[in-house]
């Protein structure tokens, strides 16, 4: 087969190129001529075994993500089939069905051709074992049978050739794991644990060994970091183009969210900023995805959710050589709702001089602490800063707080609420007058984009202090 372009590079060409489109089209003309039912049960059963998204919609009653997502899915595994590239990476975040995906592929393989050879493997052979058995029960469905025709399968287990290796696979169709007739080896989430390397001496052992002229290999999996199996292919076999690298490997990455404008202009799914993968799912929510960044952290969430490193971001703050003599200095605070809330607690301690010209942070803190823990914190912060007061941010829990740190004899008040905590703290941002006196200070920024900022709360202490110290025109 001569290796060709993807069909389907943008979901902008879906209604050019998809062949779900296709049958659609198809489907509407012979009904709207009066076609008659058995010509129309030919057309869905030709259309499927040509259109993956075809099979998908009568397999799936409730797809977890928005169908725009399965026909760009589909028309890179028909590729894989019609031998455009040989290796097909798709990296998606956790939970947005990737095994149940892959088994559709394959019984979708398996009913096009119950004969051809394919792998299934996973990182451990359990997993590999329900992935195999997830087909066998999908080819044998009423709907699949009718469709194609009665599959007799028994999966075949590949042992691993690498020492101590714990991947595991299982094969469909073919018994003789050295046929020639051509198939796909899918690896379906190899990497268990995000500090999982890749086992390269099974990869090379196992499955470039029966990688033939005509297979292909197609990973579904969750980014785990630099070292995992995508960065592996990637750097092995670099990426695909038919004519300078036609042994090169074909990258989608389905983000869990898109998050700037350079990341829209990237998107094959044509997504804007601030748009989900997956619309109809709770789990990939924008707000639940707030909550696991602020679980895993902005390098984890990045690798595991976004599918890439994360980015340098410039916060647009700046460190001070020196900072200069301080007229007051004041202590900032946004409490969280509880100790045992993902939301936590941000401290800035923060002050200006005479002029009033810029204002220096002197230190920060954040953490899921109990008020008693915080009143200690701050009392100490108080004296060795000489902090005139303490500003907490207008919130639910201000006022029990505020009573709690008076009784502690500290000077307490409750400052007012921002209309609008994105655009002050980019308008802050933005004003040039804010200097860090050390880079510990800074670095608890890192990673805080301009979608970012409004759930940092140590961004949002510094706000109070700004705010207080010097306010915000608006």
């Amino acid at each position: 087969m001569t290796p060709k372009h993807p069909k389907i590079t943008h979901v902008s060409q879906l209604s050019e190129h998809s062949s779900w489109r296709k049958y659609k089209r198809e489907l509407l003309e012979l009904e709207m001529n009066g076609g008659h039912w058995a010509k129309t049960a030919d057309l869905t059963k030709e259309s499927i075994k040509n259109s993956f998204a075809a099979y998908l919609s009568l397999s799936t009653s409730a797809p977890l993500l928005n169908w725009e997502t399965y026909e760009v899915l589909g028309s890179h595994f028909e590729d894989i089939v019609e031998g455009r590239y040989p290796i097909l990476l798709v990296s998606m975040p956790p939970r947005s069905g990737k095994s149940r995906l892959g088994s559709l592929f394959l019984s979708w393989l398996l009913g096009k051709d119950p004969n051809t050879h394919n792998f299934i493997t996973s990182y451990s052979r359990n997993l590999s074992k329900i992935a195999a058995d997830k087909v066998k029960q999908l080819v044998n469905t009423s709907s699949v049978v009718e469709l194609f025709s009665k599959i007799n399968l028994e999966p075949h287990h590949v042992v691993p050739v690498a020492p101590g290796g714990s991947v595991c696979g299982f094969a469909y169709g073919n018994p003789n794991p050295f046929s020639e007739v051509p198939g796909v080896w899918l690896i379906d989430d190899y990497h268990k644990y995000s500090d999982i390397t890749v086992n390269k001496d099974w990869i090379e052992k196992e499955i470039m060994t029966r990688h033939l002229q005509n297979s292909a290999i197609v990973v579904l999996g969750t980014r785990s970091g630099p070292n995992d199996i995508f960065s592996y292919f990637l750097e092995k076999f670099g990426t695909f183009d038919p004519v300078t690298n036609p042994k090169g490997a074909v990258h989608i990455n389905l983000s869990a969210i898109i998050e700037s404008k350079e990341e829209a202009k990237e998107d094959i799914l044509g997504r804007s900023v601030r748009e989900t993968l997956g619309r109809t799912s709770p789990y990939l929510s924008r707000e639940n995805l707030v909550n696991i960044r602020k679980n895993l952290g902005s390098e984890k969430f990045s690798w595991l959710y976004k599918g890439c490193p994360p980015p340098s971001v410039k916060t647009g703050f700046e460190l001070c050589e020196e900072v200069p003599s301080l007229d007051k200095v004041i202590i900032s605070v946004d409490p969280a709702f509880s100790a045992d809330s993902i939301d936590k607690t941000g401290i800035c301690i923060a002050g200006v001089t005479k002029q009033r010209d810029y204002m220096y942070v002197l230190d920060t803190y954040e953490g899921n602490w109990d008020l008693k823990t915080v009143g200690v914190i701050l009392s100490l912060a108080a004296k060795a800063y000489g902090a005139e007061e303490i500003v907490l941010e207008s919130a639910s829990p201000s006022a029990t707080w505020a009573v709690y740190l008076q009784s502690l004899g500290l000077q307490v008040r409750v400052g007012s609420r921002q209309k609008s905590k994105v655009n002050a703290i980019t308008q802050m941002r933005d004003s040039g007058k804010v200097k860090f006196s050390s880079s510990d200070a800074l670095s608890a920024l890192d990673g805080c984009d301009d979608l970012q900022i409004s759930s940092s709360d140590t961004l949002c202490a510094i706000l109070v202090s700004y705010s207080q110290l010097l306010p915000i025109v608006t």
